[in-house]
């Protein structure tokens, strides 16, 4: 088995690879009814105080994370990439509102952008509410890169993060419930935003992002593209394989206690996936050692994208752990790919 195996309308097994043409139809924007419009407020940059330079940024990291963290972030990254990503990318960390609720996020574009010009990635991150939030050099692995390829990249901590001065259950992170409206507020901003073209916007979730994901693609026909890492599509399948999952469930998802099925069914694509815009293209990327979701999670939900006709394209990394960092470079070459093929003019 090579590193990676790309299949395409999947048939019977990850080994089959076929290729299917298909016809993208235009998407019209679609606003949210009943919902007053989000704006960025409190913005700056994303280089500042501790992360104004390299040095500092190791300091910071040193008070806070341990040895091994910050070797992996000095041989990752390192300062000639720190570096270049101050230079080349404008990052920008915001909050906006979600009716009374305060959500932090970032947006991240080339810093010579020309205005309008920019096709937009909204990326959903995965964790629950403070564990996985996106930090300073989360950015570095998975939005960076994006930006640096020509896109204009969004994203959302979600509510019940651990906003700074905010207590963590002021907007209670649902797990895909009511923080979806979270997502799609930045649809919002993208409309507002000078530099992005919002008629060219696609989306990008890993493992609980990609819930959130599918979720909102159910809620609107803007999305161009999408593409899921370490999807769990049958969240009921993946409990029965990773039972400590339960007390995040119980924790974040309202009602979970008296109907536990229609929790986790509400959130499981493969109930709903003929929901989905039939001419949307979705790439799915899984590890085959994948801990935290199993690989039928991926199989099982190319299979259903092949009964309903939705073009998708599947790949399995040998030796593939959940995050996929192991094969870093192939996977962000993989992503801005599928993004360049489908929203480029």
């Amino acid at each position: 088995m090579s590193n990676s195996v790309r299949c395409t309308m999947l048939l019977s097994s990850i080994a089959i690879v076929a290729s299917c043409a298909f016809h993208q139809s235009a998407l019209t924007a679609s606003p949210e009814d009943g919902q007053s419009r989000a704006k960025v407020r409190n913005s700056q940059s994303c280089f500042v105080g501790p992360y104004d330079n390299f040095d500092s940024w190791l300091n910071h990291l040193r008070e806070s994370v341990s040895k091994r963290e910050v070797a992996i972030v000095e041989k990752r990254i390192g300062e000639e990439r720190y570096d270049h990503a101050k230079s080349a990318l404008d990052c920008q960390r915001f909050q906006y509102l979600v009716g009374d609720i305060t959500v932090e996020g970032f947006s991240i574009r080339p810093a010579s952008s020309p205005d309008g010009e920019l096709p937009v990635i909204i990326y959903n991150r995965g964790g629950n509410a403070a564990h996985s939030r996106l930090e300073f050099r989360t950015l570095f692995q998975r939005l960076f890169p994006l930006a640096e390829q020509g896109f204009f990249v969004m994203a959302t901590q979600y509510r019940g993060s651990g906003l700074k001065g905010q207590d963590i259950n002021a907007g209670k992170d649902e797990f895909g419930g009511a923080d979806v409206d979270d997502v799609m507020a930045l649809f919002d901003l993208i409309d507002d935003s000078p530099f992005a073209d919002e008629s060219r916007i696609g989306m990008f979730g890993w493992s609980r992002g990609a819930i959130m994901s599918f979720l909102a693609a159910t809620r609107t026909d803007r999305l161009s593209a999408l593409v899921v890492g370490g999807a769990p599509t049958d969240i009921e399948k993946e409990l029965e394989a990773r039972p400590k999952m339960e007390s995040v469930f119980e924790a974040r998802m309202p009602n979970y206690s008296n109907d536990k099925k229609a929790a986790l069914d509400s959130r499981s694509v493969l109930r709903w996936a003929d929901r989905l815009p039939n001419s949307l293209p979705i790439l799915i990327l899984h590890g085959a050692s994948d801990r935290n979701v199993t690989l039928d999670s991926a199989l099982n939900f190319a299979r259903e994208l092949q009964t309903l006709s939705i073009p998708y394209r599947l790949v399995v990394y040998e030796n593939g752990s959940h995050s996929l960092l192991n094969h870093r470079e192939s996977v962000n070459d993989e992503i801005a790919s599928w993004f360049d093929s489908k929203l480029r003019k």
